[in-house]
């Protein structure tokens, strides 16, 4: 998976090690050094599992369900319980059942395997959803009044509100609603979660003052600002409320930019539309698009449980004026390699200068990891696989731990010197982990 923050970027490698790059002047690359214009490995663990880069921030899982952060924590959004830059990766408590995790411009939230929601960072106008606009400097669990008791199952974060979505589909929201981007047909600023409609969702983002989202039928919704055509209605008029972009219904995902958006349509078809200063439509220009426009690559849906599109969140300055972060990243569905397009004067595109490009390069860096994985002494293959896994080690015998992205464990394999084949017939297609020895790696079952 891949996620762009506002000057930075960071992808997760099938062998569970994490990449980023671009500027690092708040601690937000996690590497204790400075910037840097290509993909550099943050430390020699293989053990992550899931990243979400906020717009000066970063959050990130790993195997063991354990949740750490690092970056500007300004208003506490590392969780740290305190308000001081961090520049390598903190562990944020001791619960080791975290299992999804969103950023926005300065506040944070995570879902634990329980269904359970949990917020922290800025709060000034009820984007952490708990009846209040104080500031949380650690997680901290959304209360449940007026709420049933359905698990959560995905959370979106934009400048200062939030976004939703219950195990059953239900859409709520709550923070900021400054432009229409809570979606209930008003600009009354929500301190608790509200319930949008009764329509069944697939998946929702949001941007800086806007919301996109797909439902469960494939249609395209969108609301909030719109002054740059990010809505994709054909216009610059802001909508209050969910409307339909179009009359599609083979959209996958939606996902916002600070002031632009992406879609995936079910065949893998990429489109964009929005603000395109600095090309970060990918469609070869600088103009802005009002309705949907074909992007010539096309990426991967989903990967390791997360859309592989990102797309910078914004930020701003001093004066609080919004400041358009204008890139994304993505990884390529034919070989799974690493893409960037759009604004560059940090080094955030990765591919070693500052120049802005208007289409997407790809190839960045040596990030295209499928195939076979190299774990030290440890060679797993093929992958993608279908009925079998094979596992090749050097010498010595070992167990194979084979988990779901939630980290429950789904099998112990006994290994021994020589090829190992293991039986995975039984494995829904999708992504899974295999530990050995310390060392994790992502397998994928086609």
């Amino acid at each position: 998976m891949v996620s762009a923050g506002t000057e930075f970027g960071f992808a997760l490698r099938s062998d569970s090690t994490l990449w980023c790059w671009g500027f690092n002047g708040n601690g937000q690359l996690g590497t204790g050094n400075p910037g840097t214009q290509i993909p550099v490995q943050m430390g020699a663990e293989h053990t992550w599992i899931r990243v979400a880069c906020g717009a000066v921030h970063t959050l990130a899982i790993k195997a063991d369900g354990t949740l750490w952060g690092w970056g500007y924590n300004y208003s506490g959004q590392v969780g740290n319980s305190g308000l001081t830059q961090v520049n390598t990766p903190l562990q944020i408590g001791t619960d080791q059942d975290w299992v999804y995790i969103a950023a926005g411009l300065a506040h944070s939230a995570a879902i634990k395997s329980d269904g359970s929601l949990w917020m922290w960072g800025d709060n000034s106008y009820g984007q952490l959803g708990n009846g209040n606009t104080t500031n949380v400097s650690i997680p901290t669990e959304m209360g449940s009044v007026g709420l049933d008791a359905i698990p959560w199952t995905q959370v979106a974060l934009g400048a200062g509100h939030t976004l939703a979505l219950k195990s059953n589909g239900t859409l709520f929201s709550w923070g900021n609603n400054s432009q229409g981007q809570l979606g209930d047909s008003t600009q009354v600023d929500s301190t608790i979660p509200l319930q949008i409609g009764t329509s069944t969702w697939k998946n929702v983002s949001a941007g800086f003052v806007s919301s996109v989202g797909v439902k469960l039928d494939g249609t395209a919704w969108s609301w909030g600002f719109n002054a740059n055509g990010q809505l994709g209605q054909g216009d610059l008029q802001p909508r209050l409320a969910p409307t339909q972009i179009g009359n599609g219904d083979t959209w996958d995902r939606l996902i916002a930019g600070s002031a632009f958006t992406y879609g995936l349509t079910l065949d893998n078809q990429l489109w964009s539309w929005g603000y395109n200063g600095q090309g970060q439509l990918g469609i070869g220009t600088q103009q802005q698009q009002t309705s949907p426009s074909p992007v010539a690559n096309s990426f991967a849906p989903t990967s390791f449980g997360s859309p592989t599109l990102a797309l910078s969140v914004g930020a701003t300055n001093a004066a609080g004026t919004s400041l358009y972060g204008a890139h994304a990243i993505g990884i390529a569905v034919d070989a799974y390699s690493l893409c960037s397009v759009g604004a560059n004067y940090q080094g955030q595109l990765g591919i070693g200068s500052t120049s802005p490009i208007s289409s997407f390069e790809c190839g960045i860096g040596d990030l295209s990891s499928l195939g076979s994985l190299e774990m030290n002494s440890f060679r797993i293959y093929p992958n993608p696989a279908s009925t079998e896994l094979n596992v090749q080690i050097e010498d010595g015998s070992y167990t194979a731990i084979l988990r779901d992205l939630s980290g429950r464990i789904l099998a112990n394999i006994p290994l021994t010197a020589g090829t190992n084949t293991i039986d995975i017939h039984a494995f829904s297609p999708g992504n899974y982990l295999v530990e050995i020895n310390g060392a994790v790696a992502k397998f994928v079952v086609e």
